[in-house]
């Protein structure tokens, strides 16, 4: 078993930029980040340690689809030809050689063969005739050999709707390979929804599942964790194309059923949450989420009390129908030394519809027993007064915002938030290609 595995990606817009470009500029392109990748795996290494490692590289579905080109309505397919797809073959068979680590997982070659004689298909209503089939493959390449060739199953409809001589035909080759004693399985966009790598093989069985679509999300739902066949241990990776939505699909997920990081409603808790590390807010993410811990700050708000009441003292200024809203938030991240994470608290002097008292330079009365109240303000305004409270990860801070006996409550706590299913492992930093994400996954 290798000493250290990678894996890396890279989030091509295969329908929109690479589809326009030349068959040699496509593959100066990847080869380009092909061997930006290699480079980040091998900075890796050398940090670690690792003498003996192997990594993965993966790009989204369509990378290889010789056109696909949009005009309003109108849209032009073009597929490789049979004898230049297996040039594209002999061509990912040299680099694996000259990449001798790498496991080159290059998304999908679309092409077509001659059927041999006409054949008629129904489409729109019409029987129209066709003299190929169309094929949308997925091979792997390893120390220069081929060592995978799944054809996708799942027919999204391009070939058959946008090539009119060509029929698309589902394939019946093996998702699966193995290289250096890691069991791997290869998945094509929307074969995902299907199950189908999970009808392949048993369940829990693979080390990698690769997911390479155009335009397709994955989840972590109880359903769909039935459709990942991996192990508690193993890794899932998700190539995907789609501009706008990569960011949230793309990644590497350690699969680790019931105590992963992910998979748990983060409103559980009664209120936000946020990493304590970052500082961000978290929600609860179906596409799942990187996270630098499994602890969370949890701030717990409790519902306001009613408008200000009691007597105005003579020559006060009147609080009649003034109420508070409020809300906190993680301000400062923890501090690894102290234990110390700071919350701001910010509430907001409200009038009922006929008050006229002034909200503007008032006391707002922040209290904070088990916490420490580093600066606080008077209303501003807009009738806003904040506080920023020292709170301690061993125990939950109460801070409480009155005013004329109106109310506002949070509980800052550090809290476990779980189980989960996965947890979303970050990129390695510093690595010489930030343009290349690349992940250590120790197996």
């Amino acid at each position: 078993m290798p000493r250290g595995v990678f894996a890396s990606y890279h989030p091509f817009d295969t329908l929109d930029e690479v589809s326009k470009l030349s068959h040699a500029a496509k593959l100066t392109a990847f080869e380009e980040q092909l061997r930006n990748a290699y480079v980040n795996m091998g900075w890796a290494a050398g940090k670690m340690g690792c003498t003996d490692w192997i990594g993965f590289f993966a790009v989204p579905e369509y990378y290889f689809l010789k056109k696909y080109e949009q005009r309003g309505r109108e849209v032009e397919v073009e597929l490789y030809s049979e004898s230049e797809m297996n040039d594209l073959v002999g061509r990912m068979i040299s680099l694996s050689d000259q990449y001798p680590r790498m496991v080159i997982l290059p998304g999908t070659m679309s092409w077509r063969r001659p059927i041999g004689r006409t054949v008629q298909v129904r489409r729109m209503g019409k029987d129209v005739p066709v003299t190929y089939d169309g094929i949308s493959t997925a091979p792997a390449f390893y120390g220069g050999n081929q060592v995978a060739s799944y054809d996708k199953k799942m027919n999204d409809g391009t070939i058959d709707q946008f090539v009119e001589d060509t029929r698309y035909v589902p394939g019946q080759t093996s998702p699966l390979f193995e290289v250096a004693g890691l069991k791997c399985g290869i998945e094509i966009c929307g074969d995902f929804n299907e199950g189908n790598l999970a009808k392949a093989t048993g369940p829990q069985t693979l080390d990698f599942e690769f997911m390479m679509s155009g335009t397709n999300y994955h989840m972590f739902g109880t359903s769909d964790m039935d459709k990942i066949p991996v192990r508690n241990g193993g890794y899932f990776l998700h190539v995907d194309q789609a501009p706008k939505k990569a960011k949230l699909y793309n990644g590497v997920w350690c699969v680790s059923r019931g105590s992963g990081w992910h998979g748990i409603n983060a409103d559980a808790t009664g209120g936000a949450t946020a990493d304590p590390w970052t500082g961000k807010t978290i929600t609860n993410d179906r596409y799942g989420q990187e996270r630098s811990v499994g602890h969370v700050i949890a701030l717990v708000n409790t519902p306001t009390d009613g408008a200000a009441r009691g007597l105005r003292m003579p020559g006060a200024r009147p609080h009649e129908g003034l109420r508070i809203a409020g809300h906190a938030q993680l301000s400062k991240p923890l501090d690894t030394a102290s234990g110390h994470y700071e919350v701001t608290v910010k509430v907001t002097l409200v009038k009922n519809p006929n008050s006229t008292s002034p909200i503007d330079d008032r006391t707002v009365a922040f209290k904070a027993p088990r916490g420490q109240i580093l600066s606080k303000t008077r209303s501003d305004a807009n009738g806003v007064a904040t506080a920023v409270v020292r709170c301690d990860r061993q125990q939950p801070v109460t801070i409480t915002a009155e005013f004329h006996g109106s109310r506002f409550i949070t509980t800052a706590s550090m809290v476990w938030l779980g189980p989960g299913e996965v947890t979303k492992i970050a990129t390695l930093k510093g690595t010489p290609h930030t343009e290349v994400p690349t992940c250590f996954t120790p197996v």
